[in-house]
């Protein structure tokens, strides 16, 4: 299967990446998948598609941003409107949750792993 897919070129624009899913998926090797046109324009079309930002991803970054202890790694923007909000902090929990030794007790734990 032969394609083009391009940044430039608005007929050959892609809008998501399910479209690109189904691109891969109609064949059964990737080596059987053509891209045509300006190679550098292809992969800057397939980069700018693969990294956009989507409501799925928006929301699964924003569910581990509540969830999250290691604040260092936010961006300060985001880090100074979610910490208000999240459930674990190093305030309220101090520790990593590796640390914490699970418990040999059977009197009724309930245990999130992430």
């Amino acid at each position: 299967m032969a394609i083009e897919i391009s940044q430039s070129n608005t007929n050959f624009k892609m809008l998501g990446k399910g479209q690109m899913i189904v691109i891969l998926s109609l064949t059964k090797k990737a080596k059987d998948t053509i891209f045509v046109g300006d190679k550098n324009d292809t992969l800057n079309a397939l980069m700018i598609l693969l990294t956009r930002n989507t409501q799925w991803t928006d929301y699964t970054e924003e569910g581990i941003l509540i969830i999250t202890i290691r604040s260092s790694q936010q961006s300060h923007s985001v880090q100074s409107t979610a910490s208000s909000s999240r459930i674990l902090t190093q305030t309220s929990f101090p520790f990593r949750i590796r640390d914490i030794l699970l418990s040999q007790c059977n009197t009724g734990y309930v245990y999130m792993l992430i």
